[in-house]
């Protein structure tokens, strides 16, 4: 009966031991991690220019879009930018304002040249660029476009 008690106590003991190191070694790795998470956040903070515009949404807000009403521009974009009826001198973004409206199937992405208010124009074009609408399904996103004459 010694015995057993004596191979039972020392059992118990080896796996106290066991499970202790396992622990130990659990903690020190993750002490580890914790340490290289710590030093890859501190790196990507240093190229972050978050010191030099500590107060950045003290600015006014320019826009605010949800992903909703961003998806239908940005597929209107990417087919202006790859469309080849379009001269590539004339798909400068910069020279267009954008404006959004919806029904209940399409999306109309309107992309209006800026024009110089001194001039007189007649017609959707420009030299700086084309007057376009871009229909853009709701239900599978396909695209049509039309040009302002």
């Amino acid at each position: 009966m010694k015995k057993l008690i004596l191979l039972t106590v020392s059992i118990g003991f080896c796996f106290g031991i066991l499970c202790s190191c396992e622990f130990g070694l659990r903690v020190q790795n993750d002490n580890a991690l914790a340490q290289t998470n710590s030093n890859s956040v501190q790196k990507a903070n240093e190229k972050q220019p978050n010191n030099l515009y500590p107060s950045y949404l003290n600015f006014p807000v320019d826009l605010s879009l949800d992903g909703e009403k961003l998806n239908p521009i940005l597929i209107a974009i990417k087919s202006f930018k790859d469309d080849e009826d379009i001269p590539k001198e004339k798909k400068n973004l910069n020279r267009y304002n954008i404006e959004l409206r919806q029904d209940e199937k399409f999306f109309f992405v309107l992309m209006l040249v800026k024009r110089d208010s001194n001039k007189v124009y007649i017609g959707g074009e420009t030299e700086n660029g084309m007057d376009i609408t871009y229909f853009v399904n709701k239900k599978d996103a396909s695209v049509k476009r039309t040009f302002h004459k």
